[in-house]
């Protein structure tokens, strides 16, 4: 920022971000090609309860810069969500190993749906946990669950679990993917297609001349193209792309699997 560098992230929601108002403002260099919290909060809230009768939510995080936010617009979201209720909630710090407090306390609200604000890690930790005590209430989290990790590390434990991502993923076709896999060697993961989209904004801006910082700001400022999913790009003054999709993910067979955008 005191440079004059430009980027774009293809991860960052943290809403403060692109707040004119928080000491956090990342203007004029900052951008995001990805949607942020105060939407993904709402859209996880909605994706958790999805089809559970009389919902009652316990929301809980783990005390980091992204959890307790996050949580936030996740019980904001919660009220406007039909025949929910919020029943309970819990903060934990992120280095927990030992969640029986926590899962001792969702048992006394009576919650039949559990969502966690943290990362992945542990996650896969608490839902070992929660499982191994019996309760079948739903547990779901938000991007910092989003890692195909998640899985891998909670096994059988997190069959079932319901996860919101960005909505890049939700968008690109079967051919993109393959092409993908046979160039890399692997499966396209995590904010790959937000990466792919950022990296490209950049390298047009080197391709139409704009080598200096300031030239490239500016033609960031005014990008308007398509992403490799279809939707169209452009910032506003304070960095936010235009859109800001999130899908829904549910871990099967040890993988999460693609529900679609969650609307």
């Amino acid at each position: 920022k005191a440079g004059g560098l430009v980027m774009i992230s293809p991860s960052a929601t943290r809403v403060s971000i692109t707040d004119p108002a928080s000491p956090d403002f990342g203007g004029p260099v900052f951008h995001r090609v990805v949607g942020k919290d105060d939407l993904q909060g709402p859209a996880l809230a909605k994706y958790a309860t999805s089809g559970v009768s009389n919902a009652k939510v316990f929301v809980f995080d783990d005390q980091s810069a992204y959890a307790v936010p996050l949580r936030g617009y996740v019980e904001a979201g919660l009220k406007k969500v039909s025949g929910a209720t919020l029943v309970g909630g819990d903060s934990v710090p992120n280095t927990t190993t030992d969640f029986s407090p926590t899962i001792a306390k969702i048992k006394t609200s009576g919650a039949n749906v559990v969502i966690y604000t943290g990362y992945y890690s542990q996650g896969a930790v608490f839902i070992k946990q929660l499982r191994d005590s019996g309760s079948t209430a739903v547990f779901a989290g938000g991007d910092g669950v989003f890692n195909q990790e998640y899985p891998k590390l909670a096994g059988a434990a997190a069959e079932g679990s319901r996860v919101t991502g960005v909505g890049g993923l939700a968008g690109i076709s079967a051919a993109l993917e393959a092409d993908y896999k046979k160039k890399m060697g692997v499966s396209s993961g995590v904010y790959s297609v937000e990466s792919y989209d950022a990296a490209n904004i950049l390298l047009a801006g080197i391709k139409a001349g704009k080598t200096s910082r300031s030239a490239m700001l500016k033609y960031v400022k005014s990008f308007n193209g398509k992403s490799v999913s279809g939707n169209t790009i452009k910032f506003d003054k304070n960095g936010d792309v235009s859109y800001g999709l999130f899908a829904g993910f549910t871990s099967k067979g040890g993988v999460l699997v693609n529900t679609g955008i969650i609307k």
